[in-house]
């Protein structure tokens, strides 16, 4: 993926709703970041910088978000200006291991990163991820989610994301974001038959 096609992407002012939209349909992503009580967070990946405004607003995290696009960067920077305990700065997620030191977070996280690199770039970047957090808490769009917003997304299976993910740490997978696909319209006196489709996949890794 370009610079420029993620700078297109997310150039444009989130209204109110699209933000907490957003957070609201990755709420079991929060929750798992939550679960291990952190105090420092870094979120890999910035997009619109909302993820981790929230968890310095809201949380009380001292929230870091690292991004390659400096545009991004400076856009995040000026919507979240008023945010105390939140800062942005360049960084390469292959790099991150020169940036901060061991253990400088609790939790590393990202949304809708991971998904445009290969096996081995993905085990790669976990890997420097789990050099400087503690866990490592990301979500990707599953192999149900139906399209390609950028064009060059992994759409797999959690399944799939464990076999990736195995050897680098302790991993768990699961899908979240139920939505029903239905085979027979819902109405009528049998309310309709379809199957659950899952648009996410969270996976949480931890040292051995």
């Amino acid at each position: 993926m370009a610079v420029s096609e993620w700078t297109e992407y997310f150039d444009h002012e989130a209204s109110l709703r699209d933000n907490i939209g957003q957070l609201y349909q990755h709420l079991p992503m929060f929750i798992e970041i939550m679960e291990s009580a952190p105090k420092a967070v870094l979120e890999v990946g910035i997009g619109t910088g909302v993820m981790s405004a929230t968890l310095a607003a809201i949380a009380g995290l001292r929230a870091t978000g690292v991004d390659i696009e400096e545009s991004l960067l400076e856009a995040a920077s000026r919507r979240w200006e008023n945010v105390g305990g939140l800062e942005f700065a360049a960084a390469d997620a292959f790099q991150l291991d020169r940036v901060f030191e061991p253990d400088t977070f609790d939790v590393a996280f990202s949304q809708g990163f991971f998904e445009h690199f290969t096996d081995e770039q993905i085990r790669e970047l976990a890997v420097k991820q789990l050099r400087v957090a503690r866990r490592v808490v990301f979500s990707v769009p599953s192999d149900q989610y139906g399209r390609r917003d950028l064009g060059d997304e992994r759409l797999m299976s959690d399944v799939q994301w464990l076999n990736i993910l195995d050897g680098v740490g302790r991993v768990t997978t699961t899908y979240y974001g139920a939505n029903r696909r239905y085979l027979i319209k819902p109405w009528g006196p049998f309310g309709g038959l379809g199957r659950m489709r899952y648009w996410h996949v969270l996976s949480v890794i931890d040292r051995e």
